[in-house]
């Protein structure tokens, strides 16, 4: 749950061990509470490097395919 003063991260490690990538999805968590509907998808490509079939620092290239939906809740104050 998300209220004005709160910090939320949205940076998640590639899932492969030996990759040094992350998922940076920020602007894309921003974008959702942004649009009218509160919901944005896409598909993200890890950037990181890992180690394969004894070749040290390949392209790690695993896609992620995400869905952000932010939902708004009217705050009772009386």
């Amino acid at each position: 749950m998300l209220y004005p003063a709160a910090k939320a991260f949205f940076s998640y490690p590639c899932p492969y061990g030996d990759c040094d990538g992350t998922y940076d999805l920020d602007l894309e968590a921003s974008r959702a509470m942004s649009t009218s509907d509160g919901r944005v998808t896409g598909t993200r490509e890890c950037l990181g490097a890992r180690s394969r079939e004894g070749m040290p620092k390949q392209p790690c290239g695993l896609h992620l395919h995400y869905t952000i939906t932010a939902i708004h809740e009217a705050v009772n104050t009386a």
